[in-house]
């Protein structure tokens, strides 16, 4: 079991890293960049890479946390549904939560924002529930 949820959450974090790279910092960015109000200081030349990987690893254990031990989530179907739906609910809360109190993106930023954060969720938890049932096959 303990092996079962390591391997699936650092699958799924490594997913969410190449997804995130993917996604915000090449098919999106030039769309964002268009759609931010930008200050002086407010971006990172690069930005730092251990903290972006805490992020993804922490994402992917999160996820694979709730589908093992709450959802019962095995299966890649079953993950990406799972994924999606907390995606979904994460974007909302997140990018809402940022446009009531910062004057920094456009509502069109954010919702596009909203739609891509729920797909990298979608994948990210259909590929973790994946190896939950390669793992489960192979135990």
């Amino acid at each position: 079991m303990k092996a079962k949820f390591i391997a699936s959450g650092l699958f799924g974090g490594i997913i969410n890293f190449f997804l995130g790279w993917l996604v915000y910092g090449k098919l999106l960015m030039p769309f964002l960049n268009a759609n931010t109000i930008h200050y002086e200081g407010l971006t990172k030349e690069m930005p730092v890479l251990w903290m972006l990987v805490i992020s993804c690893l922490a994402t992917g254990y999160f996820l694979a946390f709730i589908f093992k031990r709450w959802a019962g989530i095995s299966t890649l179907k079953g993950g990406l549904i799972g994924g999606l739906i907390i995606g979904f609910f994460i974007a909302v809360m997140y990018d809402f939560s940022l446009m009531s109190m910062w004057n920094l993106y456009n509502l069109k930023a954010i919702l596009v924002d909203a739609l891509a954060t729920v797909v990298i969720y979608g994948i990210t938890g259909a590929a973790i529930g994946w190896g939950l049932a390669v793992r489960e096959k192979k135990e």
